[in-house]
């Protein structure tokens, strides 16, 4: 990772809320050849505000668009690799979960933390 991008999630992390960071941020991923991660970026940033008002077709769009990019993300998104087989049934609701085009949280198994944590760490 860059200086530069450390200093965007840096300053992502200090004003979680301000979407203007995130935006520049997005301008800078796809300055640096990462047009796809830019597009998380700025799909998630207008959906934010809207994510749960399901009837209007631009928030379906935006949601589709969110699903197809984070289903084709490769590893380097993540640093060190989270992807795994998900236990049965958990399916989306294993991490890590992205929220304005940076991960926000992730959640692991017990068996995942045990066998990757000091890696993860």
């Amino acid at each position: 990772m860059s200086d530069d991008e450390l200093a965007f999630l840096r300053a992502i992390r200090a004003n979680p809320a301000d979407p203007v960071v995130r935006l520049a941020f997005a301008d800078w991923l796809d300055e640096h050849d990462r047009p796809e991660r830019a597009e998380l970026v700025r799909v998630q940033v207008e959906l934010e505000p809207v994510r749960f008002e399901l009837d209007r077709e631009r928030v379906r769009e935006l949601l589709d668009r969110e699903e197809e990019i984070l289903l084709s993300a490769d590893e380097t998104w993540f640093g060190t690799s989270l992807r795994s087989e998900p236990p049965e049934g958990l399916g989306a609701y294993f991490g890590p979960f992205f929220r304005g085009g940076v991960i926000e949280y992730a959640c692991l198994s017990l068996d995942m933390l045990l066998s990757r944590g000091e890696a993860l760490l």
